[in-house]
């Protein structure tokens, strides 16, 4: 490829597209890497249902987006017009295009999507890549001009960057799936009243998640999650834990449990069935709130039975445990949750959990 673009312009479009990044902040990479090699006065990044005739749009500028926003419905109606979409429909086309490949000045500006579209932007020039997907939709990114065409010379960038988009868009979605996998998991977690910790083969932990941070940093006052690093009783408890064979078997980890005036913490190695390439773990962190008394909890303002109600809920325990427990009905203890969600200012089971801990780590203001 002959361009005027040197080595080093390309390989820093290329890392940034190739950064780990989720779809969302891939769009708003590729819309500031490629006009630095691809003039363009306005970018966007589209994808297109055919069959449902709907467009989503991605402008560069927040004017831009304004104009596509007020004026969707004719594109929608009219984006067949575009002869860049009939090129991308077409078998083994090439993946880049521009509107002059197919009309000239005169035959652009009498089209209905021109009219009643395009031309809120200007007198625009259209340069087209396709992004290569696994979906039926059509995805690509539209380069547009106000004053020149775009070159041969800028079809052949975009041909070289292509393959390389698609990849890093492939990327981007895996990894927006990856963390939305995660984001369930944790919530799941969470909801169990256990906190998980990812560490690396040096026992560096690489993601703590809210709730297991809250748990160490209560029972370890040595805690320095913030300079990536274990309370030294869990970094040491892990060294001498390390996964070994035995003559019957695998090694089994024991859990960690250490008692705190303020209750008990455990920290225990998730089983996996495989190794991981970088030989890391995962480790469990749940609290239980063991020698104290419900009684305490009534300093938060709540009734003797809501306290005895959050008491029990803190320890993960369900509304029909929990109504066992203390000899009512399921219903009551649903009433019961619901005022002291009310009184403590919280929307859910893990909130109010949270404050019944730091109350009794003397981290809540008594009234």
């Amino acid at each position: 490829m002959q361009t005027s673009i040197d080595a080093s312009q390309l390989e820093a479009c290329l890392k940034a597209l190739y950064r780990l990044q989720t779809v969302d902040e891939f769009i708003v990479t590729m819309m500031r890497e490629i006009p630095k090699l691809v003039a363009s006065d306005h970018t966007s990044f589209n994808e297109i249902n055919l069959q449902e005739r709907r467009m989503f749009a991605v402008m560069d500028t927040p004017e831009g987006q304004m104009i596509v926003d007020r004026h969707r419905a004719a594109y929608d109606k009219h984006f067949t017009d575009n002869p860049l979409v009939g090129h991308f429909l077409t078998p083994g086309s090439q993946a880049v295009a521009k509107i002059s490949d197919y009309m000239n000045r005169e035959e652009w500006h009498a089209t209905d999507i021109y009219k009643k579209f395009y031309s809120k932007f200007g007198d625009l020039h259209q340069m087209v890549v396709s992004v290569p997907t696994n979906s039926d939709t059509f995805v690509g990114i539209a380069l547009n001009r106000l004053d020149r065409d775009f070159t041969e010379e800028d079809r052949d960038i975009l041909l070289f960057l292509q393959p390389y988009l698609g990849q890093a868009y492939a990327n981007a979605v895996e990894h927006t799936r990856t963390l939305g996998m995660l984001d369930s998991h944790n919530r799941a977690l969470t909801w169990l009243e256990k906190g998980v910790v990812e560490v690396d083969s040096a026992r560096r932990p690489t993601y703590v998640s809210p709730l297991a941070r809250h748990y160490l940093n209560d029972f370890f006052p040595n805690a320095h999650l913030d300079r990536n690093r274990l309370p030294q009783e869990v970094e040491d408890w892990l060294g001498g834990q390390a996964s070994r064979e035995t003559p019957e078997g695998p090694y089994m980890p024991v859990p960690l449990v250490c008692q705190r005036d303020i209750g008990q913490v455990t920290v225990s190695i998730l089983p996996r069935e495989s190794e991981t390439p970088d030989g890391g773990l995962t480790l469990l962190v749940e609290c239980a709130l063991v020698g104290q008394s419900s009684r305490a909890l009534e300093k938060l303002g709540l009734s003797s039975r809501e306290a005895d109600v959050l008491f029990w809920l803190a320890q993960g325990k369900s509304n029909p445990e929990i109504a066992i427990i203390l000899g009512i009905t399921a219903p009551t203890v649903k009433k019961h949750i619901e005022a002291i969600f009310r009184k403590l200012n919280v929307s859910n089971r893990t909130e109010a959990a949270l404050n019944a801990h730091r109350f009794f780590t003397g981290r809540w203001p008594v009234k």
